[in-house]
């Protein structure tokens, strides 16, 4: 924040969890991924020395890769509702300083 800037740049913020939305919806399907990967690399590792553990693994690991996506849906939607309540509280703020001006004593400029 620059100068005597106060408060969110509602646009920006907006603009960024839409962005977050974005990038995680590219996770959807990251949990069936993760178990075709698997399914491969147990398949292509042979039989000696015999690679132990494939489907334990997945099954502690696969859920984890579904909540990367539940996450990050969360996080864009968490910061476009701040946005949007970052506006409401600088509009119903505003009339408290209606008519508040540098020439009113305030010792520096607002905004």
């Amino acid at each position: 924040m620059s100068g005597d800037e106060v408060g969110i740049n509602v646009e920006n913020a907006h603009g960024k969890g839409a962005d977050a939305e974005e990038y995680a919806a590219g996770f959807k399907g990251l949990e069936a991924d993760f178990e075709d990967i698997l399914i491969s690399a147990s398949s292509n590792c042979g039989d000696d020395p015999g690679v132990v553990g494939w489907q334990a693994f997945l099954d502690s690991q696969g859920a984890y890769m579904d909540d990367v996506s539940k996450h990050g849906q969360a996080i864009g939607n968490n910061t476009q509702s701040a946005a949007s309540q970052g506006a409401r509280n600088d509009e119903d703020s505003g009339s408290d300083f209606a008519g508040a001006s540098a020439e009113g004593g305030l010792s520096r400029e607002i905004n």
